[in-house]
């Protein structure tokens, strides 16, 4: 996967300033901790579950840990984050994550202070990146996933031109609780002619132009605190002796089981687990009877709850595949929407049925 050098965006007209997008540094701490002390009502309500207060959520340490793992993310190419800074001050973040060039896909994140809200800024620098994914970096496919409690972000998305997938029932850990979220996406072949951003700026009676893409000017390389120095080098030890440990790992394969029923072998198995929010996939492969589908879905969906303790498991399937449907419903899982365009295993792209089921539902009937 190829690294992502160090990029700004801008500056982009917005109401009453000029917002840039910039890679966020170590000395941005103390503006991103009074803004996101001040914003904690705000935020809380969509953010993941901690055992921390919010104050010690925010410390140096935290942030340049925050800044160290963006940095590692766009090094190996699979994220770029950038610092919203209007008028020269740090307001926000956005983020696109999971960037995976084989499925040409990637997830937006975004937050903002509430107190330049009515400035455009989220949906501006939104836009923003979209266009970056889709012009530059050449995906095809922008996810976002929306907790169904937060209404003014789902609005903002379809302003933006998203498109709601799904509700994924219990997707994350939110505020000491599983939240539902909506599943959103927007495609390249959706956008207008001139792009997301232009077209945002022209609704806004700005003036409608591309945000100037740029190498970034050199960030610090250090914390200024010794003692962050010291922790963040000792993080840093930590993460490659993780990363040698799952790279051991990972030459195992995902887990497959071969059920037979009636003389009917078909092979099953869970994959990518998502330790964060607690799921993963089950999947079937060529599945003749109904007798043969549904054991083996029972026996991936057994093991993915039962041995692997995870929360939420999924699974996916074309629309009129009553075969697995059937399957999916009998191991109590739901459908809760479809995906679009997504990349099959043949290589093409077909939108795909989005089943779930979660560790506490019912038994199935």
């Amino acid at each position: 996967m190829a690294s992502h050098a160090p990029i700004e965006l801008g500056p982009v007209p917005v109401v009453d300033g000029e917002l840039v997008l910039r890679p966020p540094r170590y000395d941005d701490h103390a503006r991103w901790r009074e803004v996101r002390l001040r914003n904690e009502r705000a935020i809380t309500r969509f953010w993941p579950t901690s055992d921390l207060s919010w104050a010690e959520q925010h410390t140096e340490w935290r942030w340049a840990r925050e800044v160290n793992d963006h940095r590692h993310e766009a090094a190996v190419g699979r994220g770029l984050s950038f610092v919203l800074e209007l008028d020269g001050s740090f307001v926000g973040q956005v983020t696109l994550s999971g960037i995976d060039t084989e499925t040409r896909t990637a997830e937006l994140g975004v937050w903002c202070d509430r107190a330049v809200a009515h400035r455009d800024v989220a949906t501006t620098a939104a836009c923003a990146v979209i266009d970056l994914a889709f012009d530059h970096l050449g995906l095809e496919l922008v996810t976002a996933p929306v907790s169904t409690s937060n209404v003014p972000a789902v609005v903002t998305a379809g302003h933006i031109g998203f498109t709601a997938e799904a509700t994924m029932r219990g997707y994350s850990h939110i505020s000491g609780t599983w939240g539902d979220h909506d599943l959103l996406s927007v495609l390249a072949s959706e956008r207008p002619a001139g792009g997301l951003l232009a077209d945002r700026l022209a609704s806004r009676q700005l003036e409608a132009r591309p945000a100037t893409v740029r190498r970034a000017r050199r960030a610090d390389h250090l914390p200024s605190s010794p003692a962050c120095r010291v922790a963040l080098a000792r993080y840093t030890a930590s993460r490659i002796k993780a990363r040698l440990h799952r790279g051991e790992q990972a030459q195992e394969s995902d887990p497959t089981f071969t059920v037979t029923v009636d003389g009917d072998a078909v092979t099953c198995g869970v994959r990518d687990v998502d330790p964060g929010h607690s799921a993963a996939e089950v999947f079937v492969l060529d599945p003749r009877t109904p007798a043969g589908a549904a054991a083996a879905v029972q026996h991936a969906v057994d093991h993915a709850t039962r041995t692997l303790g995870l929360h939420r498991v999924t699974a996916v399937a074309a629309p009129g595949d009553d075969l697995r449907a059937s399957a999916y419903a009998g191991a109590g899982l739901r459908r809760e929407g479809t995906l679009r365009s997504r990349l099959c295993a043949d290589g093409t792209r077909a939108d795909l049925d989005l089943w779930a089921r979660l560790d506490d539902d019912p038994p199935a009937s």
